[in-house]
């Protein structure tokens, strides 16, 4: 798992979205952003249920301006679903995300469209160069888990073809990784989903809107068609 210098500062955030079941559901994908206490309730995202294809879009806001939205997620191309068994094939998309608060939207784009999984999926935010890496790359594995941020400067194609690229997310001076963005392992559980996100210390409140807000839209429709195969 992808670790911080130690002695850093870190923010935690608790996110929890309800199982699949028909009733949780209902009125779509419904997640709830707390501190790390579980006290206060800092965001909700709602996102809409589809039958055989990827969910669209999402809406998170703030939780003392709820319902109104702040930040609205576009995916693009909403791509089909193939039942394999019990599991459903996920096809990695770009994001587009536009905080009512900042002026243009901010657009997430992976290195290779509609594979699995999802990442690398870069995007520019400010002056700086940043990409979500899957915590498991191997295909199949990614299913409901957050991503890892990192900041680069540079990428360059892998030599296997794929069309993916390398980067310098980190040059070899540290024994650990230096994440931004990163969560806890997710325990395979059915009644309720739960993930810890942890950032370090210091990031910019809106920059942190844009990370809960792509990473929630992005485990939405990674969720895809719940309620075909319940």
């Amino acid at each position: 798992m992808a670790t911080v210098p130690p002695g850093a500062p870190t923010e935690t955030w608790v996110v929890r979205r309800a199982g699949n079941t028909a009733a949780a559901l209902e009125k779509g994908y419904f997640f709830t952003v707390k501190d790390a206490t579980e006290t206060n309730t800092l965001y909700i995202l709602e996102a809409p249920i589809m039958y055989g294809a990827q969910v669209p879009f999402a809406r998170l806001s703030r939780a003392g301006e709820y319902p109104r939205t702040a930040v609205l997620i576009k995916l693009w191309r909403p791509a089909p679903m193939q039942p394999l068994g019990t599991r459903i094939l996920h096809k990695g998309r770009p994001l587009e995300v536009q905080n009512d608060l900042l002026q243009g939207p901010v657009k997430e784009n992976p290195d290779v469209r509609d594979l699995s999984p999802w990442g690398p999926r870069r995007f520019s935010y400010g002056s700086r160069n940043l990409v979500w890496k899957p915590k498991y790359p191997e295909k199949g594995r990614e299913d409901g888990n957050f991503e890892t941020l990192y900041e680069y400067n540079r990428t360059w194609a892998r030599p296997d073809g794929s069309g993916r690229m390398d980067d310098d997310a980190w040059d070899g001076r540290m024994q650990a990784d230096t994440p931004l963005c990163w969560s806890d392992p997710v325990p395979n559980i059915i009644i309720d989903f739960v993930w810890k996100i942890h950032f370090v210390g210091g990031l910019d409140p809106l920059f942190k809107e844009h990370l809960i807000a792509s990473q929630l839209a992005k485990m939405a429709a990674m969720a895809g068609n719940s309620l075909d195969s319940i």
